[in-house]
């Protein structure tokens, strides 16, 4: 009996001791456990500003396993006070285990577009965000996934009042992020979305320019004329006509439109819905 009973006394102790070992890491931020000396570390750029472009490496100076959390909102700045500042948009999680040292690349957005790229290998201080605009939409995003063009547009439209045309609107998580982004910005809703192609010059500038422009128009059909669909410029000139087409449906008729737009200039455009020589409907977007 006094070897069972040893025997379950040392079994008890075992379990313990392996739910001990298994306990989840303790979660500290990162700038926390800079402060308290828990982590080393170094920090800098690797050459991008839209996503991966964080490079961070940490050393566990501790015998502990723990778990760093870089929050929503930190914000990486380059010695370069002529270069962008770096966000991140979403909690990231680093699990260092007892002295233990790690590299992690960190997914971190421009939040200020008219300054140049960071270079590779810059090395960059820890700060937060401290705009309340930004806040709100930091708060927005989280629980979401987005992609980073939808990221970077989006901080963009808060960060250098880029328009909010920018940011998908195909989905409805996608329009909810608008509706949003123009009550934080107070910019209006447009029906298009114009993707951008972003291109770093030389000097380390972004540039960026729409692509291609795509939405939803709407018109009535009698259900027999046939409708055309025409581009032109805001002083009238015609840019692009599509071929004709029936709508057999007699009523409201919604089209899905798009069109590539590389090298075109920017300006005010509008689409118009044509029966003949008659406007049924105009549709303005600006590039």
């Amino acid at each position: 009996m006094k070897s069972l009973a040893l025997f379950g006394f040392t079994s008890a102790i075992f379990a313990l001791c392996l739910f001990s070992f298994q306990q989840e890491p303790t979660t500290i931020s990162l700038q926390d456990a800079i402060k308290k000396k828990i982590i080393s570390y170094t920090v800098n750029s690797n050459g991008h500003y839209s996503g991966n472009s964080v490079d961070l490496h940490l050393t566990n100076t501790s015998d502990q396993n723990i778990k760093i959390s870089v929050p929503a909102g930190t914000v990486f700045i380059p010695k370069d006070e002529a270069d962008q500042n770096l966000l991140i948009p979403e909690e990231e999680l680093i699990v260092l285990n007892g002295k233990a040292k790690q590299n992690k690349v960190l997914n971190g957005f421009c939040i200020e577009a008219s300054n140049h790229a960071p270079t590779a290998m810059a090395p960059m201080t820890i700060s937060t965000v401290t705009n309340p605009k930004m806040i709100k939409l930091l708060a927005f995003f989280k629980g979401k996934k987005w992609d980073a063009p939808t990221y970077q547009a989006s901080l963009w439209a808060v960060s250098d009042n880029r328009s909010v045309s920018n940011v998908q609107n195909q989905t409805a998580d996608g329009k909810a992020l608008r509706k949003f982004l123009c009550g934080l910005t107070g910019q209006k809703e447009t029906w298009y979305h114009t993707p951008q192609n972003n291109t770093v010059t030389a000097t380390r500038e972004i540039q960026s320019a729409p692509f291609k422009i795509s939405g939803k128009v709407d018109f009535t059909s009698d259900g027999a004329t046939k409708m055309a669909l025409s581009v032109y410029k805001a002083n009238g000139e015609l840019i692009h006509k599509f071929e004709d087409r029936a709508y057999p449906k007699k009523g409201k008729v919604e089209s899905e439109f798009s069109l590539k737009v590389e090298g075109w200039d920017k300006g005010n455009y509008e689409v118009r819905i044509l029966n003949g020589e008659t406007v049924v409907k105009k549709f303005p977007f600006t590039l």
